[in-house]
């Protein structure tokens, strides 16, 4: 904190330093690992099954003001991260389903950075980063898959972020614009256009077409996307084969005065195969990347 009659220097808000820095890999080592494979080293505490959507049908009957949606997805896993083992669960047991951004908001964000989808990088650590930092993400990995699994560009964007992407715009303004509202003195226009109505970085570059961030920069500082987390809604003594899912679908409305918000851990977070990860799955051919819960409904905060 400032102030006080010290004569000290002012303080600065500055955003966190890079740990972190991109290099981009050719030849053999440019061939991205499966995706199964990237999730699973993501998330190194489950067992990873690639599931099919076979039923995705509309419980509401008025689903224009509250989509509800009954899923089951098979069982017989084309694969897994544990050695094909079986997809089996319990009654009660939890679903963890891991989210996705989508190829087309991928895409759209790569073009946006100046980067191929396809490139393939790895994080190595900056001579000044502190000992033992752990890379944000698992690398070698591509472009595609960093934006589609692991940066949750949605989420409101943590004010080091609004700060590294202030030093990283061209346009004065621009720059202001994004450091008042990390600084204290724009608490409460943070609250409202940051976590109220839920800006992440994804908008944010829309917003200000001047900022050119670090890729690395950018992996370090946006938030992760995490499992979510669905109580099964079936039991194995009725259905072995398939475990099925009642979710209701939130949206957001900003002209709506009480601002229905995007809770990121609630059932809008099932995503609609491979698509925006707030919609719920649509297209049933495709698959999922699926991993079970590995405690039971009452234990799964122990798993988490």
């Amino acid at each position: 904190g400032g102030g006080g009659g010290g004569g000290g220097a002012p303080f600065t808000l500055a955003a966190p330093a890079a740990q972190f820095e991109a290099e981009w890999l050719g030849g053999d080592a440019a061939v991205p690992p499966p995706t199964l494979s990237f999730l699973a080293r993501c998330q190194p505490k489950h067992s990873l099954h690639e599931l099919r959507v076979a039923t995705n049908r509309e419980l509401a009957s008025l689903p224009q003001h509250g989509s509800v949606r009954h899923l089951e997805l098979d069982l017989a896993c084309s694969g897994g991260s544990s050695g094909g083992a079986t997809c089996a669960y319990a009654t009660a047991d939890d679903l963890a389903v891991c989210p996705d951004n989508g190829p087309a908001l991928a895409a759209k964000l790569a073009s946006r950075l100046g980067l191929a989808p396809a490139a393939t990088f790895a994080l190595r650590p900056r001579p000044s980063a502190a000992g033992g930092a752990a890379p944000p993400l698992p690398t070698p990995c591509s472009v595609e898959q960093a934006l589609r699994y692991h940066a949750d560009v949605r989420a409101p964007a943590p004010k080091g972020l609004l700060l590294m992407l202030a030093d990283a715009c061209s346009d004065g303004a621009s720059s202001a614009r994004l450091r008042h509202l990390a600084s204290p003195a724009g608490k409460e226009e943070y609250a409202a256009h940051i976590s109220r109505d839920g800006r992440g970085v994804a908008e944010l570059l829309d917003d200000f077409p001047s900022c050119s961030p670090p890729w690395s920069s950018l992996l370090e500082l946006c938030p992760k996307l995490t499992p979510r987390y669905y109580t099964i809604s079936s039991s194995p003594a009725s259905d072995p084969h398939r475990a099925h899912l009642t979710v209701k679908a939130i949206t957001r409305d900003r002209t709506r005065s009480h601002e229905v918000t995007r809770d990121r851990t609630r059932s809008h977070e099932v995503t609609r195969d491979y698509t925006r990860s707030h919609e719920i799955a649509r297209d049933l051919p495709r698959s999922h990347e699926i991993t079970r819960g590995r405690t039971r409904s009452h234990e799964v905060t122990r798993d988490r």
